[in-house]
C-alpha cells in the first residue's frame, strides 16, 4: 500500500537534499561566496534534511515490519550500509578535506538492523515503558549526532 503523504515527503527531501548539495558544491569547491549558507541557514536546512530522511525512513520501517523476516531486513540494513560505506570511500578518494565517515546512510542501515533486533527484545517491554524509552534514546543519539556535526564544523 502506498502513502501519498509519506511519498511527497520523501520526494520533497530528496529534492532538498540535491538542492544543498548542489549549493555545497558550489561554496566549497566553486568558491561562491554564499555566508547564509556557512551559518544558521545552511545549518538548519542540512538539519531539516537529515531529520525528514531520518524521520521518513523509520516511519516506513514501522510499516514494514510485519513483511518481512528478520534476515530480509537485515539484508536491506547491510545494503545501506555498503551503499555508505561507498560514499565514503569515494569521499576519501576523491575529497579527502570532506570526507564522509558516518553519513545519514551509513546511521539508516544500522538504525534498520537495529531496530529489527530491538523489535524482538521490545515484545517483552510494557507499553509505557517503551513510551519513555523510545524518545529518551532518540533523543539521546540525535543529539550526539548534531554535537558531533557540529564540531566538524
Amino acid at each position: 500500500m502506498r502513502y501519498r503523504l509519506l511519498d511527497t515527503l520523501r520526494g520533497f527531501s530528496l529534492v532538498s537534499m540535491i538542492l544543498y548539495h548542489i549549493c555545497w558544491d558550489l561554496v566549497h569547491m566553486y568558491g561562491f561566496d554564499w555566508p547564509w549558507f556557512m551559518k544558521t541557514q545552511g545549518y538548519l536546512w542540512q538539519q531539516s534534511i537529515c531529520w525528514l530522511f531520518i524521520f521518513v525512513s523509520g516511519f516506513c520501517q514501522g510499516l514494514k515490519r510485519d513483511e518481512h523476516t528478520l534476515s530480509s531486513v537485515c539484508k536491506r540494513g547491510l545494503t545501506i550500509m555498503a551503499s555508505g560505506l561507498l560514499v565514503t570511500a569515494a569521499t576519501l578518494v576523491f575529497a579527502p578535506e570532506s570526507k564522509i565517515i558516518f553519513g545519514v546512510l551509513f546511521f539508516l542501515g544500522f538504525s534498520i538492523m537495529l531496530t529489527a533486533w530491538l523489535a524482538r527484545c521490545s515484545e517483552k517491554f510494557r507499553q509505557k515503558r517503551g513510551c519513555f524509552a523510545a524518545p529518551s534514546c532518540f533523543s539521546f543519539f540525535a543529539t550526539s549526532m548534531t554535537e558531533t556535526w557540529a564540531l566538524k564544523r
